[in-house]
């Protein structure tokens, strides 16, 4: 009778080691806030550098200003 699955068997249980993560990589400086920007950070990238995603909008609004910012978006301004 022909043996059955013929891979290499395991010769003990795999002791347990605590995972530990590694730890984040400083890949820059944001662009708005002078913040330090790590690996796994949520940002945008641009020719000029990173910006984190919170800082986006503040930054977004110095450079355009806001009613060029509302006009991108298709806002337009009028009297209440």
């Amino acid at each position: 009778m022909a043996g059955r699955g013929g891979g290499p068997t395991a010769k003990g249980p795999i002791p347990e080691r605590p995972l530990t993560p590694p730890e984040p990589a400083l890949r820059g400086w944001c662009r708005w806030c002078g913040g330090e920007v790590y690996g796994g950070s949520r940002v945008y990238g641009m020719a000029e550098g990173l910006v984190h995603a919170g800082c986006m909008l503040a930054y977004l609004e110095d450079r355009l200003g806001a009613a060029q910012i509302a006009a991108r978006c298709g806002y337009r301004e009028e009297l209440a």
